[in-house]
């Protein structure tokens, strides 16, 4: 392979390096000179230069995947043929007067300098991720973009670029205008959301996450509307081919679409935190209700009826609670049963540093968790609405028809499916959770548990005879208390460590 030679091989050494000095010589020989006053020479030239760097970019980009073992000798000796960050960006800002070429096979919202503030961009990314000044090169970054788009506002590479830059910065606020800007609509939603989703969670724009996730919800629930209008339109018109295709492409694209999937999980698991007393989308203001006043199961005295709601709707596909069914069987889900439609061509223009997104089993595992979270708290909130108190120092006697034992069997059923379903998920996609992060799982079960060893005495869903006591029910409580307790330290370390290294 070519990797290979390049470690065993001086002679493909030296032919990588005449291919970067051509590039070398390519660029210094097209650059901006003040007697070249023709605007299509002049943009000849430019694209010249450009081609040049995103040569030595793809270059290094290839070299640095191969030799990872000595990728700062190899970042050393190739970088002396990178132009200047000042370079790139005096040969941009002398080709804003050239304005966008659409007669010469340019696009009209792009300017033809634009390409360069990208590369700009790429070098000092690929230099912020292993840099202790990583937030004053994103900063950087993003006054460059800023500088492009003042320029060039329609471009969509810049402001895809300049939204990668703001979560670097956690930036939500500037990086949700940029998309709204990009104008994303209809089909766009399932195919680009992908680009603020993570964004607008980690931020805290609770509120615009789910919004954009009612956004995608609310394409599909028309997708599947009108492709039963349209398909019965093509069988009373005797287009049956165009009937077919239609419906594979509403089975196998949109019912299946992961993003439809991760909008149903972002949903149900920021509800609570959706705040009611901002304006909505028509401007009218609600009232300065507290977190989670009308949605999500919070252990309050509406959790029953909210509950109620969220089983009336599980049947419905287009509803939110129908996350709830990904859960039923209990298997790890199989990412190959869902269409993945996001577009990552809109990412091309990295070269020299690729925009990493979550893969597809993150998402299938955050949507695995979501499901039986979800499922834990409603099975959980229906068993709290009937559990009976202690009378005269003794536990309440439960019985096996009882409404509460029924109730507590069931969350102690889905409990063990719920651990067996996210060690699965563990082994299957072993990105999707560390040892550290799976802490709060567990922690979130044996609270469960825990419910069920206080109301009933039930401590697994084998149900094992013991003696049914008070102080029996109470050393099993302290004992799932402490394990509770040792992963909540276990979480916060994790967390005090991550924003620390951040």
């Amino acid at each position: 392979t070519a990797c290979y030679e390049l470690k065993v091989e001086a002679t493909t050494w030296e032919e990588l390096l005449k291919v970067l000095r051509w590039a070398e010589n390519l660029r210094e020989g097209n650059r901006f000179e003040k007697d070249i006053t023709d605007a299509r020479e002049r943009r000849k030239r430019l694209r010249a230069y450009i081609f040049s760097v995103q040569m030595v970019f793809g270059v290094l980009h290839a070299v640095r995947s191969c030799d990872g073992e000595n990728d700062a000798i190899c970042s050393e000796s190739l970088d002396a043929f990178l132009p200047s960050l000042d370079d790139m960006v005096d040969e941009w800002h002398t080709s804003l007067d050239l304005g966008s070429n659409p007669k010469d096979g340019g696009q009209k919202e792009v300017l033809p300098g634009d390409e360069l503030i990208l590369l700009a961009c790429q070098r000092l990314g690929a230099n912020s991720k292993s840099s202790d000044v990583g937030t004053s090169l994103s900063i950087t970054e993003a006054a460059l973009l800023e500088g492009a788009l003042y320029h060039s506002p329609f471009n969509p590479h810049l402001k895809i670029a300049a939204i990668d830059v703001y979560t670097r910065l956690s930036a939500g606020q500037r990086a949700l205008e940029l998309f709204d800007d990009m104008g994303v609509k209809q089909i766009q939603y399932d195919s680009c959301s992908y680009l603020i989703f993570p964004t607008l969670i980690r931020t805290g724009l609770y509120r615009e996450a789910v919004q954009l996730a009612g956004n995608v919800m609310g394409l599909h629930w028309t997708s599947a509307k009108n492709v039963q209008d349209y398909a019965t339109k093509c069988c009373e018109t005797g287009m049956l081919s165009k009937c077919c295709e239609m419906i594979t492409w509403q089975r196998e694209r949109m019912t299946s679409s992961l993003q439809l999937l991760i909008s149903k999980s972002t949903v149900m698991a920021l509800a609570p935190l959706v705040y009611s007393g901002e304006p909505d989308e028509r401007g009218k203001h609600g009232s300065a209700e507290p977190l989670a006043a009308r949605q999500g199961i919070i252990g309050g005295s509406d959790d029953v009826d909210r509950v109620g709601e969220m089983i009336k709707n599980i049947g419905n596909f287009s509803a939110a609670p129908s996350i709830v069914n990904v859960a039923l069987d209990g298997s790890t889900p199989n990412d190959n049963l869902y269409s993945d439609n996001r577009d990552f061509t809109v990412n091309q223009f990295h070269i020299l540093s690729k925009a990493h997104h979550a893969t597809k089993g993150d998402l299938c595992c955050y949507a695995l968790l979501q499901s039986h979270w979800q499922g834990i708290l409603m099975r959980a909130a229906l068993m709290l609405n009937v559990v009976k108190a202690p009378k005269k120092g003794k536990v309440a006697k439960v019985k096996a028809g009882d409404t509460l034992y029924k109730r507590c069997e069931s969350l102690s059923q889905f409990l063990d499916i719920a651990h067996n379903a996210i060690h699965s998920a563990r082994n299957k996609f072993s990105d999707c959770r560390t040892k550290d992060e799976y802490a709060p799982c567990r922690a979130i079960i044996n609270l469960a548990r825990l419910l069920c060893a206080v109301a009933t005495g039930m401590h697994h869903s084998s149900g094992d005879e013991e003696e049914d006591t008070l102080a029996v029910r109470e050393e099993r409580a302290v004992m799932l208390l402490q394990v509770v307790q040792d992963d909540i330290n276990t979480t916060k370390q994790a967390v005090s460590s991550a924003t620390t290294g951040s």
